[in-house]
Protein backbone atom coordinates (compact mmCIF):
# COMPACT_ATOMS: atom_id res chain seq x y z
CA UNK A 1 0.00 0.00 0.00
CA UNK A 2 0.74 3.58 -0.73
CA UNK A 3 1.00 6.16 2.55
CA UNK A 4 -1.97 7.17 0.89
CA UNK A 5 -3.82 4.00 0.21
CA UNK A 6 -2.83 3.18 4.30
CA UNK A 7 -3.70 6.64 6.06
CA UNK A 8 -7.01 6.25 4.41
CA UNK A 9 -7.76 3.27 5.73
CA UNK A 10 -8.41 5.19 9.23
CA UNK A 11 -11.81 5.74 10.19
CA UNK A 12 -13.67 8.10 12.58
CA UNK A 13 -13.18 5.69 15.52
CA UNK A 14 -9.36 5.55 14.76
CA UNK A 15 -7.49 7.42 17.85
CA UNK A 16 -4.14 5.01 17.78
CA UNK A 17 -1.95 3.99 14.81
CA UNK A 18 1.41 2.06 15.94
CA UNK A 19 3.75 0.84 13.60
CA UNK A 20 5.39 -2.45 15.33
CA UNK A 21 6.26 -6.24 14.11
CA UNK A 22 7.95 -6.76 11.58
CA UNK A 23 10.58 -3.54 12.83
CA UNK A 24 9.25 -0.78 11.03
CA UNK A 25 12.62 1.34 11.14
CA UNK A 26 13.43 -0.84 7.89
CA UNK A 27 10.70 1.62 6.13
CA UNK A 28 10.85 4.16 7.75
CA UNK A 29 10.11 7.03 5.10
CA UNK A 30 7.09 5.23 4.56
CA UNK A 31 5.49 4.95 7.89
CA UNK A 32 6.29 9.01 8.37
CA UNK A 33 4.66 9.68 5.33
CA UNK A 34 1.37 7.46 6.35
CA UNK A 35 1.53 9.43 10.09
CA UNK A 36 1.75 12.93 8.58
CA UNK A 37 -1.28 12.39 6.03
CA UNK A 38 -3.20 10.88 9.27
CA UNK A 39 -2.18 13.73 11.45
CA UNK A 40 -3.53 16.56 8.50
CA UNK A 41 -6.59 14.63 8.95
CA UNK A 42 -7.80 14.32 12.42
CA UNK A 43 -6.89 13.87 16.19
CA UNK A 44 -4.61 11.47 16.43
CA UNK A 45 -1.80 9.48 18.30
CA UNK A 46 1.21 7.81 16.40
CA UNK A 47 3.48 4.99 18.56
CA UNK A 48 6.04 3.25 17.39
CA UNK A 49 7.39 -0.54 18.61
CA UNK A 50 11.04 -0.89 17.18
CA UNK A 51 14.46 -2.46 18.50
CA UNK A 52 15.75 0.81 17.78
CA UNK A 53 18.85 0.08 14.92
CA UNK A 54 17.52 3.13 13.10
CA UNK A 55 19.70 6.39 11.25
CA UNK A 56 19.89 9.40 13.44
CA UNK A 57 17.92 11.31 10.18
CA UNK A 58 15.35 8.70 10.87
CA UNK A 59 15.18 9.09 13.94
CA UNK A 60 14.45 12.76 14.46
CA UNK A 61 11.88 12.61 12.17
CA UNK A 62 9.66 9.60 13.53
CA UNK A 63 10.37 11.13 17.34
CA UNK A 64 9.00 14.15 15.38
CA UNK A 65 5.98 12.21 14.31
CA UNK A 66 5.12 10.86 18.10
CA UNK A 67 6.27 14.05 19.99
CA UNK A 68 4.10 15.79 17.87
CA UNK A 69 0.97 13.28 18.03
CA UNK A 70 1.18 12.87 22.03
CA UNK A 71 2.10 8.96 20.70
CA UNK A 72 5.37 6.91 22.10
CA UNK A 73 8.11 4.94 21.05
CA UNK A 74 8.99 1.60 22.83
CA UNK A 75 12.65 0.27 22.36
CA UNK A 76 12.96 -3.38 22.68
CA UNK A 77 16.52 -3.55 24.42
CA UNK A 78 17.29 -6.99 24.63
CA UNK A 79 20.48 -7.11 26.15
CA UNK A 80 22.90 -4.81 27.66
CA UNK A 81 26.17 -7.15 27.25
CA UNK A 82 27.24 -6.34 23.06
CA UNK A 83 28.51 -10.08 23.11
CA UNK A 84 24.97 -11.17 24.34
CA UNK A 85 23.34 -8.62 22.22
CA UNK A 86 25.02 -10.40 19.02
CA UNK A 87 24.37 -13.87 20.24
CA UNK A 88 20.49 -12.86 20.28
CA UNK A 89 20.14 -10.88 17.11
CA UNK A 90 23.24 -11.13 15.29
CA UNK A 91 24.32 -7.00 14.84
CA UNK A 92 26.01 -4.67 17.58
CA UNK A 93 23.73 -3.02 19.98
CA UNK A 94 26.09 0.38 19.92
CA UNK A 95 23.29 1.88 17.39
CA UNK A 96 20.37 0.95 19.84
CA UNK A 97 21.82 2.07 23.22
CA UNK A 98 22.78 5.43 21.47
CA UNK A 99 19.58 5.83 19.97
CA UNK A 100 17.86 4.96 22.86
CA UNK A 101 19.87 7.62 25.05
CA UNK A 102 18.82 10.38 22.59
CA UNK A 103 15.46 9.41 22.71
CA UNK A 104 14.94 9.78 26.30
CA UNK A 105 16.94 12.82 26.56
CA UNK A 106 14.21 14.57 24.03
CA UNK A 107 11.89 12.95 26.39
CA UNK A 108 12.83 15.00 29.78
CA UNK A 109 11.42 17.81 27.91
CA UNK A 110 8.27 16.07 27.53
CA UNK A 111 5.59 15.97 30.39
CA UNK A 112 4.05 12.58 29.47
CA UNK A 113 5.76 9.42 28.91
CA UNK A 114 7.54 8.94 25.63
CA UNK A 115 9.94 6.57 25.64
CA UNK A 116 9.24 3.44 26.95
CA UNK A 117 11.28 0.05 27.45
CA UNK A 118 10.84 -3.51 26.98
CA UNK A 119 12.97 -6.09 28.17
CA UNK A 120 12.27 -9.68 26.67
CA UNK A 121 13.30 -12.40 29.68
CA UNK A 122 14.65 -14.93 27.54
CA UNK A 123 15.61 -18.09 29.79
CA UNK A 124 19.18 -19.05 29.94
CA UNK A 125 20.20 -15.34 27.63
CA UNK A 126 18.18 -12.58 29.79
CA UNK A 127 18.57 -13.91 33.59
CA UNK A 128 18.71 -11.31 36.57
CA UNK A 129 22.66 -10.02 36.52
CA UNK A 130 21.35 -8.86 32.78
CA UNK A 131 18.34 -7.52 34.13
CA UNK A 132 20.29 -5.39 36.42
CA UNK A 133 23.04 -4.08 33.71
CA UNK A 134 19.86 -2.89 31.23
CA UNK A 135 17.80 -1.55 34.57
CA UNK A 136 21.31 0.47 35.61
CA UNK A 137 21.30 1.82 32.36
CA UNK A 138 17.76 2.87 31.73
CA UNK A 139 17.75 4.32 35.39
CA UNK A 140 20.91 7.09 34.43
CA UNK A 141 18.91 7.80 31.03
CA UNK A 142 15.71 8.52 33.00
CA UNK A 143 14.17 6.10 36.06
CA UNK A 144 10.68 7.55 35.15
CA UNK A 145 10.74 5.57 31.42
CA UNK A 146 8.13 3.03 31.56
CA UNK A 147 9.80 -0.43 31.74
CA UNK A 148 8.49 -3.56 30.67
CA UNK A 149 9.68 -7.07 31.71
CA UNK A 150 7.93 -9.39 28.91
CA UNK A 151 7.50 -13.28 29.02
CA UNK A 152 8.92 -14.66 26.27
CA UNK A 153 7.64 -17.87 24.32
CA UNK A 154 9.80 -20.29 22.40
CA UNK A 155 9.88 -19.94 18.87
CA UNK A 156 11.42 -20.08 16.04
CA UNK A 157 15.29 -20.25 16.26
CA UNK A 158 14.96 -20.59 19.96
CA UNK A 159 11.77 -23.50 20.26
CA UNK A 160 14.24 -25.38 22.80
CA UNK A 161 13.53 -23.03 25.18
CA UNK A 162 11.31 -22.73 27.78
CA UNK A 163 8.46 -19.90 28.70
CA UNK A 164 9.68 -17.64 31.14
CA UNK A 165 8.95 -18.98 35.01
CA UNK A 166 6.78 -16.45 37.23
CA UNK A 167 9.79 -16.72 39.68
CA UNK A 168 12.20 -15.49 36.46
CA UNK A 169 9.92 -12.56 35.92
CA UNK A 170 9.52 -11.67 39.97
CA UNK A 171 13.36 -11.85 40.56
CA UNK A 172 13.62 -9.19 37.26
CA UNK A 173 11.02 -7.15 38.56
CA UNK A 174 12.29 -6.87 42.28
CA UNK A 175 16.16 -6.45 41.05
CA UNK A 176 14.74 -3.53 38.10
CA UNK A 177 13.03 -1.92 41.29
CA UNK A 178 15.98 -2.08 43.07
CA UNK A 179 18.15 -0.90 40.08
CA UNK A 180 16.29 2.83 40.35
CA UNK A 181 13.53 2.21 38.05
CA UNK A 182 10.05 3.43 39.25
CA UNK A 183 7.74 2.53 36.75
CA UNK A 184 8.26 -1.02 35.84
CA UNK A 185 5.64 -4.29 35.15
CA UNK A 186 5.31 -7.56 34.23
CA UNK A 187 3.67 -7.79 30.83
CA UNK A 188 2.38 -11.17 29.12
CA UNK A 189 1.38 -12.49 32.40
CA UNK A 190 -0.32 -15.05 30.06
CA UNK A 191 3.19 -16.39 28.88
CA UNK A 192 4.58 -17.09 32.42
CA UNK A 193 5.14 -20.49 33.39
CA UNK A 194 6.00 -22.56 36.36
CA UNK A 195 9.19 -24.22 34.91
CA UNK A 196 12.52 -24.64 37.14
CA UNK A 197 15.62 -22.99 35.38
CA UNK A 198 18.26 -20.84 36.95
CA UNK A 199 17.20 -17.28 36.57
CA UNK A 200 21.27 -15.65 36.62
Amino acid sequence: MTPSELASAANDKTACVCYFGGDPSCNPQHSVKTSRLLMEERVIKVCYETWGIISSKWLTKIADVAEESKGTIKIDLKALNPLLYEAMTGVSNETVLKNFRELARRGLKIDRPFLVASILLVPGYVGVSEVRSLSEFIADCDPTIPTALLGFAPHHGMSDLPRTSRNHAAEAQAVAVVSGLTNVRIGNLGLLSGAEYDTD
